[in-house]
């Protein structure tokens, strides 16, 4: 499914985004954060980059306007996703390594049989250019009208894949 520009459907109304993406999708309304989202009821089978199994979730604007489209992958993107991207979409304009990894603290909760229930972490970190081998945290491409960032967490077996509007 390389065939899916996401980008084409920034400053689209949603239902067009809906149409195209072809998932039914859950309203989330974040009164806190004065963002309304969608996000995709089922993962999505479509192969994406040589990425199976895809969640997608859209956060448009106050009439409903998508301004970014991220699809989140449960598992770390690969050197093969890595080089049919840059066919489609060039070279990342930058790709940030995490050092200098510092915790400033770490507490456990625990259940009633002292399985541990939640892991909090707070550290800070520097960020540097770097390579794709180097096991980035981001991969950015500013192109004109749009932007395209990949958080990648490798600990968590993760990544996401955002496509939004740039903020004017």
């Amino acid at each position: 499914m390389n065939d899916m520009n996401f980008e084409k459907l920034l400053g689209k109304p949603f239902s067009v985004a809906q149409v195209v993406v072809g998932s039914d999708f859950r309203k989330n309304d974040n009164l806190r954060l004065k963002t309304n989202f969608y996000s995709s009821i089922n993962y999505i089978e479509n192969d994406y980059y040589g990425m199976p199994n895809h969640h997608i979730t859209i956060i448009v604007d106050e009439k409903n306007t998508v301004e970014s489209i991220t699809a989140h992958f449960r598992k770390v993107i690969d050197r093969e996703f890595y080089y049919l991207f840059i066919k489609d979409y060039g070279e990342p304009n930058h790709i940030q390594i995490v050092e200098n990894r510092q915790i400033l603290s770490e507490s456990f909760t625990k259940d009633d049989n002292g399985e541990i229930i939640n892991h909090l972490k707070k550290s800070t970190f520097d960020l540097r250019e770097g390579t794709f081998e180097e096991k980035p945290l981001y991969i950015i491409w500013e192109k004109e009208n749009f932007q395209i960032k990949v958080f990648i967490r490798h600990k968590q077996n993760i990544s996401e894949l955002t496509f939004s509007t740039i903020p004017r």
